[in-house]
Protein backbone atom coordinates (compact mmCIF):
# COMPACT_ATOMS: atom_id res chain seq x y z
CA UNK A 1 0.00 0.00 0.00
CA UNK A 2 1.10 3.06 -1.23
CA UNK A 3 1.11 6.91 0.81
CA UNK A 4 -1.40 7.69 -1.85
CA UNK A 5 -3.68 4.57 -1.14
CA UNK A 6 -3.44 5.20 2.56
CA UNK A 7 -4.36 8.79 2.39
CA UNK A 8 -7.11 8.13 0.08
CA UNK A 9 -8.12 4.97 3.08
CA UNK A 10 -8.33 7.11 5.18
CA UNK A 11 -10.46 9.67 3.68
CA UNK A 12 -13.48 7.87 2.08
CA UNK A 13 -13.74 5.93 5.78
CA UNK A 14 -13.60 9.01 7.61
CA UNK A 15 -15.48 11.24 5.28
CA UNK A 16 -18.54 11.08 3.29
CA UNK A 17 -18.08 12.86 -0.32
CA UNK A 18 -20.64 15.42 -1.73
CA UNK A 19 -22.78 14.54 -4.34
CA UNK A 20 -22.56 17.37 -6.30
CA UNK A 21 -25.71 17.49 -8.10
CA UNK A 22 -28.35 16.26 -4.89
CA UNK A 23 -26.44 19.84 -3.21
CA UNK A 24 -27.34 21.63 -5.92
CA UNK A 25 -30.82 21.18 -6.17
CA UNK A 26 -30.90 21.71 -2.15
CA UNK A 27 -29.35 24.90 -2.45
CA UNK A 28 -31.46 25.98 -5.53
CA UNK A 29 -34.57 24.75 -3.89
CA UNK A 30 -33.72 26.53 -0.41
CA UNK A 31 -33.12 29.54 -2.39
CA UNK A 32 -35.90 29.90 -5.08
CA UNK A 33 -39.75 29.05 -4.50
CA UNK A 34 -42.01 28.56 -7.96
CA UNK A 35 -44.76 29.91 -5.87
CA UNK A 36 -45.28 33.39 -8.29
CA UNK A 37 -45.10 30.89 -11.12
CA UNK A 38 -47.81 29.26 -10.19
CA UNK A 39 -49.61 25.95 -12.30
CA UNK A 40 -48.29 22.89 -12.25
CA UNK A 41 -44.87 24.28 -10.66
CA UNK A 42 -46.41 26.14 -7.67
CA UNK A 43 -45.23 23.88 -5.04
CA UNK A 44 -42.18 22.17 -6.71
CA UNK A 45 -39.27 22.32 -5.51
CA UNK A 46 -37.11 24.59 -7.71
CA UNK A 47 -33.86 22.30 -7.76
CA UNK A 48 -35.88 19.73 -9.41
CA UNK A 49 -37.64 21.63 -11.63
CA UNK A 50 -34.24 22.96 -13.47
CA UNK A 51 -32.67 19.48 -13.20
CA UNK A 52 -35.97 17.78 -14.97
CA UNK A 53 -36.87 20.80 -17.47
CA UNK A 54 -33.21 22.22 -18.65
CA UNK A 55 -30.71 19.77 -17.43
CA UNK A 56 -28.01 21.91 -19.19
CA UNK A 57 -28.76 25.05 -17.24
CA UNK A 58 -28.58 22.50 -14.28
CA UNK A 59 -24.90 21.59 -14.84
CA UNK A 60 -24.11 24.93 -15.48
CA UNK A 61 -25.57 25.62 -11.88
CA UNK A 62 -24.11 22.60 -10.82
CA UNK A 63 -20.35 23.48 -12.00
CA UNK A 64 -21.11 27.39 -10.81
CA UNK A 65 -22.16 26.16 -7.14
CA UNK A 66 -18.59 23.95 -7.08
CA UNK A 67 -16.96 26.40 -7.84
CA UNK A 68 -18.29 28.92 -4.90
CA UNK A 69 -18.00 26.70 -2.62
CA UNK A 70 -14.11 25.81 -3.46
CA UNK A 71 -13.33 29.57 -3.35
CA UNK A 72 -15.28 30.21 -0.29
CA UNK A 73 -13.10 27.79 1.31
CA UNK A 74 -16.39 25.46 2.29
CA UNK A 75 -15.60 22.60 -0.10
CA UNK A 76 -12.11 20.86 -1.72
CA UNK A 77 -11.68 18.55 -4.54
CA UNK A 78 -9.76 15.58 -4.02
CA UNK A 79 -9.57 12.07 -5.98
CA UNK A 80 -12.38 13.59 -8.25
CA UNK A 81 -15.04 14.12 -5.30
CA UNK A 82 -15.86 17.14 -3.38
CA UNK A 83 -15.62 16.79 0.12
CA UNK A 84 -16.10 19.28 3.05
CA UNK A 85 -13.36 21.44 4.02
CA UNK A 86 -12.38 19.37 7.10
CA UNK A 87 -11.50 16.77 4.72
CA UNK A 88 -7.96 19.14 3.40
CA UNK A 89 -7.08 19.32 7.15
CA UNK A 90 -7.11 15.66 7.78
CA UNK A 91 -5.35 15.37 4.57
CA UNK A 92 -2.73 17.78 5.51
CA UNK A 93 -2.45 16.09 9.23
CA UNK A 94 -1.93 12.82 7.54
CA UNK A 95 0.58 13.66 4.85
CA UNK A 96 2.83 15.53 7.76
CA UNK A 97 2.38 12.54 9.56
CA UNK A 98 3.58 9.87 7.39
CA UNK A 99 6.16 11.51 4.79
CA UNK A 100 8.93 9.52 6.05
CA UNK A 101 6.98 6.64 6.60
CA UNK A 102 8.38 3.81 4.07
CA UNK A 103 6.49 0.46 5.13
CA UNK A 104 8.75 -2.76 3.85
CA UNK A 105 8.53 -6.23 4.52
CA UNK A 106 10.98 -8.83 6.12
CA UNK A 107 10.82 -12.32 5.28
CA UNK A 108 12.76 -15.33 6.53
CA UNK A 109 13.40 -14.01 9.93
CA UNK A 110 12.28 -14.62 13.82
CA UNK A 111 10.03 -12.48 13.50
CA UNK A 112 8.44 -12.30 9.75
CA UNK A 113 6.57 -8.95 8.60
CA UNK A 114 5.91 -5.12 7.78
CA UNK A 115 8.23 -2.53 9.39
CA UNK A 116 9.50 1.23 8.90
CA UNK A 117 11.76 3.59 10.20
CA UNK A 118 10.76 5.62 12.72
CA UNK A 119 12.28 9.62 12.74
CA UNK A 120 15.09 7.92 14.91
CA UNK A 121 15.99 5.43 12.38
CA UNK A 122 14.54 3.02 14.75
CA UNK A 123 12.92 -0.16 13.08
CA UNK A 124 8.99 -0.41 14.59
CA UNK A 125 7.15 -3.46 14.26
CA UNK A 126 6.65 -6.27 13.25
CA UNK A 127 2.80 -5.41 11.95
CA UNK A 128 0.52 -7.33 10.01
CA UNK A 129 0.66 -5.14 6.68
CA UNK A 130 1.66 -1.89 5.57
CA UNK A 131 -1.91 -0.10 6.01
CA UNK A 132 -1.05 -1.06 10.12
CA UNK A 133 2.72 0.74 9.58
CA UNK A 134 0.72 3.43 8.18
CA UNK A 135 -2.02 3.35 10.99
CA UNK A 136 0.64 3.17 13.88
CA UNK A 137 2.74 6.13 12.38
CA UNK A 138 -0.25 8.11 12.00
CA UNK A 139 -2.62 7.73 15.08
Amino acid sequence: MTREQYLEVRVYDEHDSIELEDATKEMLSDTYSLHCVGGPFKYLPAGDVLFDYDYTAFREECNNFADRMITNGDWVYYDDNYWCSEVQKLIDEITSSIKDVDPFQVTGVEHPGWYYHDDMAMAQGPFDSAEDCYNHACP
